[in-house]
């Protein structure tokens, strides 16, 4: 904490100053996990703030908190456990950040500071919030307020890309294969990364599309089953792929439940081991095989599970059929015509 404290004050004025400049001129800001100027340049502006968000970050008794550690499940008093581990995080970072962003208030928006009851409430606080996953995969919280919305995924499916012939003539030569990427995650030893999962997957006998990614899948001699590719939409690629194999990203997880097809999720950090328990407990995808713990024998174990498991094939199946029958960006889009038109 001391050393955010010493870091947090030129990187927020930029984020203040940033902020302000592009709020210019704008009927409400949208604000996600990084944008905690939104609520000050709105104040200075005059205009409503609206949060919208990928993963639960409002306290609740219902589960822990997406961005910090899981409480070991001996812990008594699960709920309220469950709710300080949203309430402590926040109040450790509030208690780092709060004199840098009075100043900023102060200095750039030409606003008084708040009190530390602003600050440590914040989280919890009142005001209109989006999360763009499904129901069927976060249940509403029953001790969430009616100012907090769930409105299912925000898909994209509108892109300008056509395969590369060498991916469809690979996907024609045999049987669907088992994807493999993990996303923005930097693996300090992308090599045995690399090997691991080649092995994984020679030893249960499927085909494989490796991604690049930003962990730089490469070092190693792949053999004719498993090809490597740049970059490559979810939406089109998952839907002809037997399981996928990711990191566990917010995105990532939601493109393998819309899919329908079973998902391996190795997490390294962050919201990650959140959205790979949420696997788990649906049904959809065998025990999460956490970075720090990957070994060939764990991976392969998981992909056979994926591949060859006719009640996860099913249940991936019939989660994908809830979750395309809703409209998470009408319904966002609702939300928002809403909040604009009653303030």
């Amino acid at each position: 904490m001391q050393w955010l404290a010493r870091q947090f004050p030129p990187v927020a004025r930029r984020y203040f100053e940033d902020a302000l400049a592009a709020a210019q001129g704008v009927d409400a800001i949208l604000f996600a996990v990084l944008g905690f100027p939104a609520a000050h340049v709105a104040e200075a502006l005059g205009i409503p703030y609206i949060g919208v968000y990928l993963q639960p970050l409002t306290p609740t008794r219902a589960f822990p908190s997406p961005m910090a550690p899981a409480p070991p499940p001996w812990l008594p008093f699960k709920g309220l456990t469950n709710w300080l581990s949203y309430r402590l995080p926040n109040w450790l970072l509030v208690a780092s950040m709060r004199s840098a962003i009075n100043r900023c208030r102060r200095e750039i928006l030409g606003l008084p500071p708040k009190s530390w009851r602003f600050y440590f409430s914040i989280d919890a606080a009142a005001i209109p919030i989006l999360y763009g996953f499904s129901e069927h995969v976060v249940p509403r919280p029953s001790d969430w307020g009616p100012w907090i919305h769930i409105t299912g995924y925000w898909f994209l499916d509108e892109f300008n890309w056509r395969p590369p012939r060498a991916l469809l003539e690979f996907l024609d030569a045999g049987s669907p294969p088992v994807y493999v990427g993990f996303g923005s995650m930097v693996d300090v030893d992308r090599e045995t990364l690399a090997r691991t999962v080649v092995a994984a997957l020679q030893e249960t006998g499927q085909r494989g599309i490796l991604l690049r990614g930003w962990a730089g899948i490469s070092g190693v001699d792949l053999p004719s089953t498993i090809l490597l590719v740049d970059d490559v939409p979810h939406a089109w690629l998952f839907p002809r792929c037997s399981a996928v194999i990711h990191h566990g990203g917010a995105g990532t997880t939601a493109a393998g439940f819309r899919a329908g097809v079973p998902q391996v999720v190795v997490p390294f950090y962050f919201d990650q081991p959140f959205w790979a328990q949420r696997v788990y407990a649906l049904g959809v995808g065998p025990a999460p095989v956490p970075r720090a713990a990957l070994t060939v024998r764990r991976l392969a174990e998981a992909v056979d599970a994926a591949v060859r498991h006719p009640h996860m094939q099913a249940r991936a199946r019939a989660l994908a059929d809830l979750i395309r029958q809703e409209d998470g960006v009408e319904k966002a889009v609702s939300l928002l015509t809403t909040f604009l038109d009653a303030s």
